[in-house]
């Protein structure tokens, strides 16, 4: 029989929701890019590693993006979404073509950088996880005095 310690749960289940809300990926449909002091609406986006895939709707400043990020002339952008603002620093344009069934660019980016700010956890999510956690650390100490 394998007995773990209450701290050796805990500390594992905090290593487990670090890694979480670390991850160096998302992806959403939808949001807002940011740059050229301009605003643009995306149909989606997805970051992977020092990759940016974006679905940009086409406007009056697309173009200008485009052929600005094409000659390295775009230093930052941010895009907000869901209530997490992603800054990327050092931004290239490795690619773009139009599509035409969401009636949008499709630019695909390359970063050396990047920051994110999410929205704080609700209380209710706060109050869950340290019921769950104080649960675990009760069961596993009426464990310990039986033995």
């Amino acid at each position: 029989m394998i007995r773990f310690s209450t701290k050796a749960l805990i500390v594992a289940a905090l290593a487990v929701l670090a890694s979480i809300a670390t991850a160096p990926t998302a992806s959403a449909d939808g949001g807002q890019l940011d740059a050229v002091n301009s605003e643009f609406t995306l149909n989606s986006f997805s970051i992977s590693n020092n990759h940016l895939d974006t679905n940009i709707q086409l406007g009056p400043g697309a173009f200008a993006l485009i052929i600005g990020g094409s000659l390295g002339d775009l230093k930052t952008i941010q895009i907000i979404s869901d209530g997490v603002t992603y800054s990327f620093n050092d931004v290239h344009i490795t690619g773009w073509g139009l599509d035409f069934w969401k009636g949008g660019a499709i630019v695909d980016f390359t970063f050396q950088g990047e920051t994110s700010s999410t929205a704080v956890p609700e209380p209710a999510t706060l109050l869950l996880m340290g019921c769950g956690l104080l649960a675990l650390a009760i069961v596993s100490s009426r464990k310990m005095l039986r033995a």
